[in-house]
């Protein structure tokens, strides 16, 4: 976000005219366009304009996303936006690691897989076994998870060599979409630095890492700067003409944009999974850090997201699924939230990181398993209290979770984290933000829940000349964001501590 490109024949509120921007931010359930505002008085405004359901493809294997669903309901998105704006530029983020392949023809061969899809379950590991992971981390330093990009691309290799072969051009979501916007190919930091394929030192790609594993390094897009405008939306479409900002694609990355942090701040951001983590200067390398589980991801302004990506409310999102279907009933999350409050806390605990949490099957069972809940439902109802004693257990525990993420991150960089910023769709349950309080023992600000949003828009704002530095645009345009602030009341007594710290080693176990 460091580089300012100017959009030309569009004035900045110091010219006394209002600018507006689109951020596109595609989650793995959904996906939103905002709209963000700048008149003369500096403040930023927002206003959702869309909001689409986004999901795996039905029926399907290997697990996949349908591209052209997405790409339609992008373009729906500016559509809406333009009916009632004048935009000065659009910018998209989306989750990390999922990528698609471009053909020599200029076409897509196939959706791109989902990153849950059961192709990658147990790649990473058999990696290790073989060697292949040895100095990966020092190189990369990201985590070896099956979801990466770098174990997508080997168990492709694996079952689909021949698409491989046809390909000319490896494209991460935002860059897939920002391709079908405008035709251009290519990459920022902060998505690329997801794939464990770039070397993060010097933000370019492993020669170490592709010879290695067999990529063609001719795949690998070119990595430009975030905060950029690429191009325009092609001749042939809807919004034809539009500028395109490349802002940090990676969702995460676009979140702690928004955020002013300092030195003593840790930030969770809480959506379908959980990202822990600070904002450091340089990479964390050390032995420490990766047997602690924590990636450095890129940021901002050349920043580093020391984090460790844990499930997050997923669990929460199954758990709700399964109850509705065998219950028969709709849940609201305020009703849940409600019977959540009303049941004793850190009474039931599970080990959100159990890999049995990790796909879309039997969380329920899963839960009464770990708790020895026994639980009473017909198909006509579920008692508040069964609601309440489930998903209590499921935000205690996630909370817990963080508590042990952050005491680490404390060993590791030697820095006292006083205070945390919670954002993401969680940062609006209460319950939540309250049990991270009390697990932690650290006041927790919550919100803005459009944080990803947020710093989207910003970095267009940037882009279009409107601001010279991300610290400035968040100075000036955020004043009027003021976060919800929970302090700890609930004592962590040493048994929950201990109940905790002795399920984790059973299922580890196991």
């Amino acid at each position: 976000m460091g580089s300012v490109s100017k959009i030309v024949g569009h004035l900045s509120p110091r010219d006394g005219s209002d600018i507006h921007v689109l951020a596109i931010d595609l989650g793995a359930s959904g996906g939103r366009a905002i709209v963000g505002s700048l008149g003369a008085n500096q403040v930023l405004r927002l206003e959702e304009v869309y909001r689409f359901e986004n999901g795996p493809v039905a029926g399907v294997q290997p697990l996949q996303w349908d591209f052209e669903h997405l790409l339609k309901e992008v373009q729906v998105g500016i559509a809406q936006a333009q009916v009632r704006f004048e935009l000065t530029s659009v910018g998209i983020d989306t989750w990390g690691v999922d990528y698609g392949l471009i053909g020599a023809d200029n076409s897509l061969l196939a959706n791109p897989v989902h990153y849950r899809s059961v192709r990658m379950q147990g790649v990473a590991a058999r990696c290790a076994e073989a060697g292949l992971l040895e100095d990966i981390y020092a190189e990369t330093g990201i985590q070896p998870l099956d979801i990466n990009t770098l174990f997508q691309l080997v168990a492709q290799k694996r079952d689909e060599s021949e698409l491989l072969d046809r390909a000319k051009q490896i494209l991460f979501m935002p860059d897939l979409l920002i391709w079908g916007l405008t035709g251009i190919c290519g990459t920022e930091p902060s998505i690329a630095s997801t794939s464990q394929i770039l070397k993060n030192s010097n933000v370019q790609w492993s020669n170490m890492v592709a010879d290695r594993f067999g990529i063609k390094k001719h795949l690998l897009p070119t990595i430009g700067k975030a905060g950029v405008t690429v191009g325009c939306i092609s001749s042939d479409l809807p919004a034809a003409g539009l500028p395109v900002v490349r802002v940090c694609g990676h969702d995460t990355a676009s979140a702690v944009a928004a955020l002013t942090l300092d030195p003593h701040d840790a930030f969770i951001s809480c959506g379908t999974w959980s990202l822990i983590g600070t904002v450091l200067d340089e990479l964390v390398l050390t032995s420490e850090a990766q047997q602690a589980g924590l990636s450095n991801e890129l940021g901002a302004d050349d920043s580093i997201l020391l984090l460790k990506n844990c499930t997050g409310l997923w669990i929460a999102q199954q758990l709700r699924r399964e109850l509705m279907e065998q219950a028969v009933r709709n849940l609201t999350w305020e009703e849940i939230a409600q019977a959540a409050s009303d049941v004793e806390p850190f009474a039931y605990l599970i080990d959100t990181e159990d890999p049995a949490f990790a796909t879309a099957q039997n969380v329920l069972n899963r839960i009464l398993e770990q708790t020895g809940l026994i639980v009473h439902f017909t198909r006509e109802d579920v008692s508040h209290q069964v609601i309440g004693s489930l998903f209590r257990c499921v935000y205690d525990s996630l909370a817990l979770t963080y508590r042990k993420v952050i005491e680490a991150i404390e060993s590791i960089t030697h820095r006292t984290l006083t205070s945390i910023r919670l954002i993401g769709g969680g940062s609006q349950n209460p319950v939540l933000c309250q049990a991270v309080a009390d697990a932690t023992g650290r006041r927790i600000c919550a919100r803005p829940v459009e944080a990803t949003a947020i710093g989207n828009i910003l970095s267009q704002l940037i882009a279009c000349g409107a601001y010279q530095t991300l610290e400035e645009a968040r100075s000036k345009a955020l004043s009027t964001f003021v976060p919800t602030c929970y302090v700890p009341l609930v004592y962590m007594s040493s048994d929950v501590l201990e109940r905790f710290d002795l399920l984790e080693k059973e299922t580890q176990d196991a």
